[in-house]
């Protein structure tokens, strides 16, 4: 919820999990589709591929 009082403070509050293994499970559930071997080879040609969620999106 965001409100702004009268004199224009900002009452924002902002709420993010902090455990970074739940995050990158959850953004890897949701992410489609993967990074390519050819897309990895295009941005990243300097370095083996290597998805960041693993192989498991490519079998969706």
């Amino acid at each position: 919820m965001a409100r702004s009082s009268p004199r224009g403070e900002d009452w924002t509050a902002f709420l993010w999990d902090a455990d970074t293994e739940r995050v990158a499970s959850r953004i890897c559930d949701t992410v489609h589709p993967a990074i390519t071997r050819a897309e990895w080879r295009q941005y990243f040609p300097q370095w083996t591929y290597r998805p960041p969620c693993g192989e498991r999106l490519g079998a969706r």
